[in-house]
């Protein structure tokens, strides 16, 4: 079984783009337009096992204010999801590192090579173990 990612962006082209690299390295990629499409989708799929979150999206903090209330709703097992920003120009860096996101910045992600290892250093293998959850 491989790990699902929910890539969060509205723009569809860049979901395109995640969805296809998240998929080179292994995992099962869903997708939502928007934090409001996101959150319904964890709270109905708990086989969601890491979020990207693209600062693309329509709203500046949007993805911040999403991902500020994932960890701070009591759920553990939505505080337990890894969370890798994205982003250019991102004024919540050491923020969402000190809530414990992966921040990457756009540009370089997409240096040959940074993507997968980004990718993999937060969400691990991207097959789930038998028995290992």
């Amino acid at each position: 079984m491989t790990k699902k990612i929910l890539v969060v962006e509205n723009e569809p082209a860049l979901r395109r783009i995640h969805r296809r690299e998240l998929g080179k390295i292994g995992y099962q990629v869903v997708e939502a337009e928007d934090s409001y499409h996101a959150q319904n989708m964890i709270l109905q799929d708990a086989e969601i096992a890491g979020i990207v979150l693209d600062n693309n999206m329509k709203i500046k903090n949007e993805g911040y204010n999403f991902f500020v209330r994932l960890k701070e709703s009591g759920d553990e097992r939505l505080n337990a999801i890894p969370v890798v920003f994205c982003v250019t120009a991102f004024p919540y860096t050491e923020e969402a590192e000190k809530l414990g996101a992966t921040v990457v910045d756009k540009i370089e992600a997409w240096m040959p090579g940074v993507y997968p290892t980004v990718m993999r250093g937060a969400f691990g293998s991207p097959v789930i173990e038998e028995g290992v959850s």
